[in-house]
Parts: structure tokens; sequence; C-alpha cells
């Protein structure tokens, strides 16, 4: 948390480690949490803008954004976090970067459940896209005032060398959602 306090911004991004706070199905340990909102919020003096989820999901979650039960499960934290933090922390980012996520996890197996290709993408985004939505819900049925802030990676890659075309192409295929060959 030290890394905060060299920056004059009053606004940061925080991701709550969902591993720590929601060990198993149902169960919350807000220990870590409370002081981390703590450390930020009275000793840095800034305003907090809680990163549900980072990457991934739960470690007990099998099979990841995939698990029939992630889109409830995940609106079941993402309520009992704002309604225990309601006084504290107004913004949200309810998924850190869901397209980044689907790519990893969906399109080049790197991340669990390690599916590949157009297929485990769409397999992934579809419960990313519901459990976004559905971790808004959560959040401003816990806390009216609660305000999104959704954060996505953006990439483009461009190269006026005509040499390189070809490798800028294939740095760019993940990124494309229709019109490939691959």
């Amino acid at each position: 948390m030290r890394e905060i306090e060299q920056y004059d911004e009053p606004r940061r991004q925080r991701a709550a480690r969902i591993n720590k706070i929601n060990p198993a199905p149902g169960q919350f340990d807000w220990s870590w949490m409370d002081e981390a909102l703590d450390h930020l919020m009275n000793k840095v003096g800034c305003i907090p803008i809680i990163d549900l989820m980072h990457y991934g999901t739960p470690l007990w979650m099998e099979n990841a954004f995939i698990n029939h039960a992630y889109v409830e499960r995940n609106g079941e934290y993402a309520y009992a976090f704002a309604e225990r933090y309601r006084d504290l922390v107004r913004y949200y980012t309810p998924l850190n970067e869901p397209m980044v996520n689907a790519l990893f996890c969906g399109r080049l197996g790197q991340w669990p459940p390690h599916l590949e290709g157009d297929d485990g993408y769409v397999k992934v985004m579809m419960p990313v896209c519901r459990g976004v939505a559905l971790t808004e819900q959560a959040l401003r049925a816990a806390n009216p005032d609660a305000v999104i802030v959704q954060v996505e990676a953006v990439e483009y890659h461009h190269s006026p060398a005509p040499d390189l075309a070809e490798h800028v192409e294939m740095e760019q295929a993940p990124y494309h959602c229709a019109g490939r060959t691959r």
C-alpha cells in the first residue's frame, strides 16, 4: 500500500483481494480489507475505487467464470461488500478489464478455465458480462449511491514498416472478434 502514498490524486483504484475476503462459498473475512481501507482513507487520505475482482475468480470456484454459480456468487459477494462498506466506499469497478479476462481465460487458454479460440472466448465472455451486470445491480441494491467505474484495456498495434505487417496482424488478432481466419 505504500506505493499509493507517492501520488497526489485523491482517488485510487485498489483491488479487493477476493481470495482473502471470500475464502469459501458464502464466507467472508473482512479483516484484510478493513486494514487496507483504514490505511488508504485515514493514513494516505485517498478516496478508494474498489476493484471487486481484479483478474480471475476465487480459488475455490472450479472452472472460474464458466462455473454455473459464478454470476450469483459474484453478486452475493458484491452485495456483502457494499453493505459492509456503505459508509466508506462509493466507487466500484465490478471486474477489472472484462475483455482481458475473457481473452486470457477463454481465447488464449492461459488462465482458468484454460479455454481457447473464439468458442472459448464467447463461453467466458457471456458469464463475465452477466456477472458485471448483476454486480452493478447488487452494489446499487446495497448502496444506491454507488458509482460504477468500468476499467478496460484498449490496445491497437500498428507499424508503418511493411516487413512488420505479419507480426502486427498476429499481435492484433486476439482483439478481432469478426472476420478472422485464425
